[in-house]
C-alpha cells in the first residue's frame, strides 16, 4: 500500500524495541501501560513483515528497578499488584544487556520476534 518509506531496497539494519512481559498480560491498574506496550509490539511485528530488509526484535529485558517499578512496589493501593511487584526480583541491567548483545550477535531470532530475558 505504501512505498518503502523507512528503508532503501539495499539497506539492512536491526531495530531493537524494548518491551515488557506486561504487554502479554492483563494487569489491574496498568491499562494504559499494557495497552501502549501491546500496540508497540504489534507495530513492530507488522514492520518486520512490511520491511523484509529490516530485522526487528522486541526484547523484554526482565523486571528492572525503575521509578515505575518502585512506585508500584511501594505505593500501589491495590494489595495484589503491590505484592506481585514486591515478590519480583529485579534483573541486573548489565546481565540483561549482555543477553541482548549475545542474542544480536548470534542473529538467530526471527524478525518480529518477542524475546524475553527469561527465554534463554
Amino acid at each position: 500500500m505504501y512505498p518503502n518509506l523507512l528503508i532503501e531496497k539495499t539497506c539492512y539494519f536491526i531495530i531493537v524495541e524494548l518491551q515488557s512481559f506486561i504487554s502479554k498480560c492483563s494487569i489491574f491498574l496498568l491499562l494504559f501501560f499494557v495497552e501502549g506496550k501491546a500496540a508497540r509490539d504489534m507495530f513492530f511485528k507488522i514492520l518486520a513483515i512490511e520491511q523484509p530488509l529490516c530485522r526487528v526484535l522486541s526484547y523484554a529485558p526482565g523486571p528492572m528497578e525503575t521509578t515505575m517499578f518502585n512506585q508500584i512496589k511501594n505505593e500501589s493501593f491495590d494489595d495484589e499488584l503491590k505484592k506481585m511487584f514486591q515478590d519480583m526480583v529485579p534483573v541486573n541491567m548489565t546481565d540483561s544487556a549482555k543477553k541482548l548483545m549475545a542474542l544480536l550477535k548470534e542473529d538467530k531470532f526471527t524478525s518480529g520476534d518477542h524475546v524475553d530475558y527469561f527465554d534463554f
